[in-house]
């Protein structure tokens, strides 16, 4: 797997929150899509984002300084799943979190569920 890459939006973003923000970490999206390029910290985007668009992930904080999102997608077609992204937003919203991964092959309805951590240290 390369990355995750922490993103400089994402670093942005989580520091808006530790000084008082209006963000709530609780609220975060998942995405999956096709692209094969490495995690880069200027990233704003998956680079292929695949069907379903984006599911709700939920929140945990693991330690204090460990925190964790949960996500389920499922495919509504095939494909090949090979990047992960954690957003902002349902939409166009800020990428916190990008991965790739090895091909996941996926048919109609198939589930993957994702977990993405944050830990700061």
């Amino acid at each position: 797997m390369a990355g995750p890459v922490y993103t400089s939006a994402g670093e942005e973003f989580v520091n808006d929150i530790l000084d008082g923000g209006a963000n709530d970490i609780h609220t975060m999206w998942v995405a999956w899509g096709s692209g094969t390029t490495g995690p880069l910290k200027n990233q704003t985007a998956l680079v292929t984002e695949e069907k379903p668009v984006r599911t709700e992930a939920g929140a945990t904080q693991e330690s204090a300084d460990l925190l964790q999102w949960v996500g389920t997608l499922t495919a509504t077609g095939d494909n090949t799943i090979t990047e992960v992204g954690l957003f902002t937003d349902s939409l166009a919203a800020t990428m916190l979190i990008r991965s790739t991964h090895s091909a996941i092959p996926v048919a109609n309805l198939d589930a993957v569920e994702y977990t993405i951590s944050l830990q700061q240290s």
